[in-house]
């Protein structure tokens, strides 16, 4: 038969409570705390158990945030003597350098709190390199090329107003002063042509195009990036600008007449032995 040490330990590992365990068995709690110590090996109530791994699936669940903020990096949070919500903390700053709203974000607490005390938190010198590192990662992993730059100057120089919205006329019930749809004699509902703007939904819009949106007495506004500077880049990029080609021809052509004229003034005169005044007018012409 079991011992009893034994036998609590099962009811121990089931939930039962120290002073349950001693009531049952006739001892002292102090007596169960013994057989605990003594007897019972790796003993851990459930209730803990289910503590560290929710401590555990909490850790990878910031793991994945900080992640995720760091634009698709496979870096995780390294073992540092910051806390979980500390390296949050850092891993906000980095999204959108904004110390109140990070804080916010990271411990939850009112607007007036995460002001004072992000202020704070900015000045830990653990707080400031982990910063740092994370600086250093997300430098590495940005890649930036001008294939990049322009394809972005190329959407915003031929979009349009249909990239964010659709208008046009549609037929609706023509209705009374006194909100009551109108009919013919022939009991045929009256129909109106009313104009119609729709906004699309931002899932479907290309939001490097849009800059801003107001919502006024007129109405909802949607300002598009400027397509006149995004095309005056693509005409200088590309060379189409008539004024910037003589810009190019001209700076050019200055930087050969100053090495020539450097060339000439180490020798004293060409090979010809003519002056030097008749080449610099010969190489302007």
């Amino acid at each position: 038969m079991a011992k009893k040490y034994e036998r609590a330990e099962t009811d121990y590992l089931s939930g039962m409570k120290y002073k349950d365990i001693a009531t049952k068995y006739g001892v002292t709690i102090d007596a169960v705390k013994a057989w605990r110590k003594r007897h019972w090996s790796g003993a851990e109530k459930p209730a803990q158990k289910e503590r560290v791994q929710k401590k555990q699936v909490q850790k990878k669940s910031t793991q994945a945030i900080g992640t995720k903020i760091l634009a698709g990096t496979k870096v995780t949070l390294d073992e540092t003597e910051l806390t979980e919500k500390e390296q949050l903390f850092c891993l906000y700053w980095i999204n959108n350098r904004n110390a109140t709203q990070a804080y916010l974000k990271a411990f939850g607490s009112s607007y007036v709190v995460a002001h004072s005390r992000s202020s704070l938190l900015m000045t830990k010198n653990s707080i400031r390199t982990e910063i740092n590192r994370l600086r250093e990662i997300r430098a590495k992993t940005i890649l930036l090329g001008p294939d990049d730059v322009l394809d972005k100057m190329m959407r915003i120089a031929f979009a349009d107003m249909t990239d964010v919205s659709s208008w046009g006329t549609k037929e609706v019930p023509a209705v009374s002063v006194l909100g009551v749809e109108m009919y013919d004699l022939l009991d045929e509902p009256i129909m109106l042509k009313e104009n119609f703007v729709h906004f699309k939904d931002s899932s479907m819009i290309d939001g490097a195009l849009v800059t801003q949106i107001s919502n006024g007495p007129s109405g909802i506004k949607v300002k598009l990036a400027d397509q006149q500077k995004a095309l005056e880049w693509l005409a200088d990029y590309f060379g189409m600008n008539p004024a910037h080609k003589q810009k190019v021809w001209f700076d050019k052509k200055k930087i050969e007449l100053d090495e020539r004229r450097v060339q000439v003034a180490e020798k004293g005169t060409n090979d010809d032995d003519k002056p030097i005044e008749i080449l610099i007018k010969r190489k302007e012409r």
